[in-house]
């Protein structure tokens, strides 16, 4: 494993911007769904594919494209 220069932070934004530059890339988007808490993290790529502001995003519309 590389070692990053500079603290976990820098590191962590670092690797952010990597990830969402090869969505774009790819066209692909990431979602997250804890069933537990009933929380959802979307990526930018993944609303803008989906066309979906991340504050009126519904449970309901994830349903009908899973389905």
């Amino acid at each position: 494993m590389k070692n990053f220069k500079g603290n976990d932070s820098e590191n962590f934004n670092k690797i952010e911007i990597i990830l969402s530059e090869a969505e774009k890339l790819a066209n692909f988007g990431a979602l997250e769904w804890d069933l537990i808490s009933d929380v959802f993290i979307v990526s930018k790529n993944w609303q803008k594919i989906h066309g979906i502001d991340k504050d009126s995003f519904k449970k309901e519309y994830l349903v009908t494209i899973i389905h």
